[in-house]
């Protein structure tokens, strides 16, 4: 009765997935790093509460995630490609010389985006970015209307 009540609740909570709410009928409970980043509350329940009043139920473990490890090292920074390799087993793509990368890859612009005054009006980038603040202006304006 508890578990399936338990189960329930963790599958209408948008916080949890099936897999969670089978570790919570198990008397085991997860608090994903995500809930923790975002400063949601995690939802703790403990099924000796919904269980008969024999004695004290067991205490719930909480296995926390453990975060990323991210590589600061400058070597490795110019000679890999850090983060490319998702797999467990293997090594990170290694770097090659410039030339052997095209030339618009140098191109590219990488900083912050370019202002409506700098970009030149006969591009379709100006277009696209004309339009795009358009649509923001009337999403605001929209918002002042009362119905």
């Amino acid at each position: 009765m508890a578990a399936s009540f338990l189960k329930n609740v963790c599958l209408r909570s948008e916080h949890f997935s099936r897999n969670l709410a089978a570790r919570i009928a198990q008397h085991q409970m997860i608090v994903p790093s995500a809930a923790r980043e975002r400063h949601r509350p995690a939802l703790v329940i403990c099924a000796a509460h919904f269980a008969k009043k024999a004695g004290k139920g067991q205490p719930i473990a909480i296995i926390e995630e453990e975060p990323i490890e991210v590589n600061k090292n400058p070597e490795d920074l110019v000679k890999y490609c850090v983060g490319s390799n998702y797999l467990v087993e293997g090594s990170d793509v290694e770097l090659g010389p410039d030339s052997e990368y095209p030339d618009w890859l140098w191109d590219l612009h990488t900083g912050p985006p370019k202002k409506l005054e700098e970009i030149e009006p006969d591009t379709k980038e100006y277009w696209k970015k004309l339009r795009k603040l358009n649509i923001k202006r009337n999403n605001r304006l929209a918002k002042l209307k009362k119905f």
